[in-house]
């Protein structure tokens, strides 16, 4: 199962990850996502409920401030708020996943924390 779907995120998170293939970063993932299902159980849910339902939204409030929906500009901007809130929910499960993995890819790595 993949549960980040672009890594490019993960390597934005974790970058430590940038100079390895693709196989060993989806190696890594999945020894992560099966040490680490007690953290997934716990927050996947919520991160997941707020990566579709946000995107959807704050466009929508955008585009509906921005007076996109009114006359002839509806059929053209409709299926552009469902094409960005798409792109966008998968992007930010993609951070949330990440963010959910991170401590046990580290510890894997045997990367220290980084301080905040």
């Amino acid at each position: 199962m993949k549960i980040i779907p672009f890594n490019f995120i993960l390597k934005i998170i974790i970058p430590e990850l940038r100079g390895l293939s693709k196989d060993t970063i989806a190696a890594i993932q999945e020894i992560a996502r099966q040490s680490s299902i007690d953290r997934i159980k716990k927050y996947y849910g919520y991160c997941f409920a707020i990566s579709i339902c946000a995107p959807f939204l704050i466009l929508f409030f955008v585009f509906f401030r921005l007076n996109l929906f009114s006359g002839e500009k509806k059929f053209l901007f409709t299926p552009i708020l469902g094409a960005a809130s798409g792109y966008l929910s998968i992007v930010m499960v993609s951070a949330f996943s990440s963010i959910i993995l991170a401590p046990e890819i580290r510890k894997q790595l045997k990367i220290k924390p980084r301080p905040h």
